[in-house]
């Protein structure tokens, strides 16, 4: 009879466990109740470590200083507000789309140079984030996004800085949404990062100070909340939470009759 009991509680551990598992998988990001987003790590690799679907970046060409540029990558980790290990991810996907909207090139003196090249948003969503549930979260780009940076003439790098400010977001999971601040729907993110490896070389690219040609590249970088809050896991998952719980509880009291 003891070891019937000792089996059923082993049998109600291993399934609330499962529950525990699979409702903690089931988040986006994987977060869990009461986790804080500080920051969103994201990369988008020409080497073809992104996976199916992510293949660095592009911009394509549509005239003098005009042109869409894309980025196709993954969203590699995320910080939690008082972690300091990033819980690393490897399954959601990570999409960013921009219109080139302008070029600004300002001497610095002697053989150095300030670059600026702004794009706004596209129709449809500008950032996109998509696990194997389907779409997580949509934002747009309110104030557009700047690539560039401060160049010596004479020794170019082929590094350049990306950044964007006051994202709206503008969908997603529902509770992914609130818990990046989404009180009275006015979430919004910050976005920065880093553009390598660029192909045509970034000097060969701002030659003749117009950009008219296409160019791929890889980036790296954090998409920050501007105002988290606590995540909380929908009601389901509380309910399957509550009901490995009670069953623990359970087996416990018949064990001790």
């Amino acid at each position: 009879m003891g070891a019937m009991k000792n089996l059923s509680r082993t049998l109600v551990w291993c399934a609330a466990g499962l529950l525990l598992a699979g409702s903690a998988q089931a988040t986006p990001l994987g977060l869990q109740n009461g986790d804080i987003v500080d920051s969103i790590e994201w990369d988008s690799l020409l080497d073809g470590s992104d996976g199916p679907g992510g293949d660095g970046g592009s911009f394509t060409s549509t005239g003098d200083d005009t042109g869409d540029s894309t980025m196709d990558g993954r969203i590699t980790s995320v910080t939690i507000r008082g972690n300091p290990v990033a819980n690393t991810l490897s399954d959601t996907n990570f999409m960013l789309k921009a219109s080139m909207s302008g070029l600004t090139i300002i001497p610095l003196g002697g053989t150095f140079i300030a670059v600026s090249v702004d794009f706004d948003g596209v129709a449809g969503d500008d950032i996109t984030l998509s696990d194997g549930t389907g779409t997580i979260l949509t934002a747009e780009l309110d104030s557009g996004f700047t690539i560039g940076g401060v160049y010596d003439t004479e020794a170019m790098t082929n590094v350049a800085t990306a950044n964007a400010v006051n994202i709206s977001v503008s969908g997603g999971d529902p509770t992914l949404v609130a818990a990046l601040g989404d009180i009275g729907g006015g979430a919004t993110l910050n976005f920065d990062g880093t553009l390598f490896d660029f192909l045509p070389t970034l000097e060969d690219i701002l030659y003749d100070q117009i950009i008219n040609e296409s160019y791929v590249f890889s980036g790296s970088g954090n998409i920050q909340p501007t105002a988290p809050v606590p995540f909380v896991p929908e009601p389901g998952t509380l309910v399957l939470m509550g009901l490995g719980l009670l069953g623990l509880s359970l087996t416990g009291s018949r064990s001790r009759r």
